[in-house]
C-alpha cells in the first residue's frame, strides 16, 4: 500500500478481532446455553467498526487466523468501512474466540486465544502511526506477544508525532493466565495514554475492591495517563483529569438490555467528540449517550446514529 493511501487516518485502531459466540438465551451459566449466535468482536475491531460508521476514516491493526472464522472477521470489518490494511492472516493459530452468555449483569465466558497474539511488526504500520490523529488499543490485546510488542512500537511511534492515545484498561485474569506482570506491562502502554477508560470491574481486577474510584485514578495517572473515564453503568461516569478536574456524567433512563459492547460504543463516542473539538467533559457525555444506545439493543448496534443526532 502507498503512503499516500494511509495519510488521512483518522484512527488507526490496534488490537484484537476475534468472533464471539453468543448465547441465544440469557442464561448466567455455559453449561445451560444451548445455541449461539456467532458476531464479530473484540474490543478493538468493535471500536473501529463504531467508529467508521459514525464517519471516520479509521483502519485495524489486528491478527486472525488462516481460516474460515478469519475470513468472516475480515469481511466483516471491511463491510463496516474500516480499512482492512494491516489486518493479518497468521498461520501459527487459529481465529481467537470467545463463547459467552447473554446476559445483563457479568457474563459467564470461555475465551480460545489464538491469533490474536500474533500480530507481527510492520513498517507500514508504524508509517501511518506518524500521520493519523488517534491510536487505540486495549488490555486485551497487550496480554501476549508478538503483539504486545507491536502495540507498544506503535504507541510511541504515534505519540512522538503527536497522536492521541487511548487505551481501554479491560485487565482480566482469565486472558492474563500465566503473566505475573500485567500491572507492569499496563504501565507501560498508559504511560503514552491521553484516555483510558477502565469500568468499575476493571479496576476491581486491576486494584482489588477496595480502592476509591479516585484511587483508581491516581493509579492510572502514576502510570501516565492523562485523563481517566471511569464508566460505573447504572451510576454513570466520572471523568477525572492529571490537573485534578474531577465530573461526574449522570447516566439517561435507560432500559438494559444487553450490556455486551457497552464500552466500544462509549469509545467511539468520545473519539469521535474528541476529533470533532469538543471538550473532555462533552466528549464524554456524547460516549455515555451512544453507549446507553448500545445496552438497549440486543447484539451489536445495527443502526448507528450520525453525528448531529448523536451531539444533539
Amino acid at each position: 500500500m502507498s503512503n499516500t493511501h494511509h495519510s488521512n487516518l483518522d484512527c488507526l485502531i490496534i488490537g484484537e478481532a476475534i468472533i464471539d459466540l453468543i448465547s441465544e438465551d440469557f442464561t448466567d451459566s455455559l453449561s445451560t446455553a444451548f445455541s449461539f449466535n456467532r458476531y464479530a468482536g473484540g474490543q478493538a475491531a468493535n471500536t473501529a467498526v463504531n467508529l467508521a460508521r459514525l464517519g471516520n476514516t479509521t483502519a485495524l491493526a489486528a491478527s486472525v487466523g488462516k481460516d474460515g472464522f478469519g475470513l468472516f472477521l475480515t469481511q466483516a470489518i471491511t463491510n463496516a468501512g474500516v480499512r482492512p490494511d494491516f489486518i493479518q492472516h497468521c498461520s501459527e493459530a487459529a481465529t481467537t474466540l470467545s463463547v459467552i452468555t447473554r446476559h445483563t449483569q457479568t457474563p459467564d465466558f470461555i475465551i480460545a486465544r489464538g491469533a490474536d497474539g500474533f500480530l507481527q511488526p510492520d513498517p507500514n504500520l508504524l508509517q501511518q502511526a506518524r500521520t493519523c490523529r488517534f491510536i487505540h488499543t486495549s488490555a486485551f490485546a497487550l496480554s501476549r506477544d508478538p503483539s504486545r510488542c507491536s502495540i507498544l512500537e506503535v504507541l510511541e511511534e504515534g505519540k512522538t508525532h503527536h497522536a492521541l492515545v487511548s487505551i481501554d484498561p479491560n485487565y482480566h485474569p482469565a486472558i492474563w493466565p500465566d503473566i505475573q506482570n500485567y500491572i507492569e506491562i499496563l504501565a507501560q502502554a498508559v504511560r503514552f495514554a491521553d484516555f483510558v477508560k477502565p469500568s468499575a470491574d476493571d479496576c476491581i481486577r486491576l486494584f482489588g475492591p477496595d480502592r476509591t474510584p479516585q484511587e483508581c485514578a491516581s493509579c492510572f495517572f502514576e502510570w501516565g495517563a492523562q485523563h481517566v473515564l471511569l464508566t460505573m453503568g447504572t451510576e454513570g461516569t466520572l471523568l477525572f483529569c492529571k490537573d485534578g478536574g474531577q465530573y461526574l456524567i449522570q447516566p439517561g433512563k435507560v432500559k438494559v438490555v444487553d450490556v455486551t459492547g457497552a464500552g466500544d460504543a462509549f469509545w467511539a463516542g468520545f473519539i469521535t467528540a474528541v476529533l470533532d473539538g469538543k471538550d473532555k467533559l462533552e466528549s464524554a457525555r456524547i460516549g455515555q449517550a451512544l453507549a446507553e444506545i448500545k445496552v438497549a439493543t440486543l447484539g451489536p448496534m445495527q443502526e448507528i446514529p450520525d453525528r448531529k443526532t448523536l451531539y444533539a
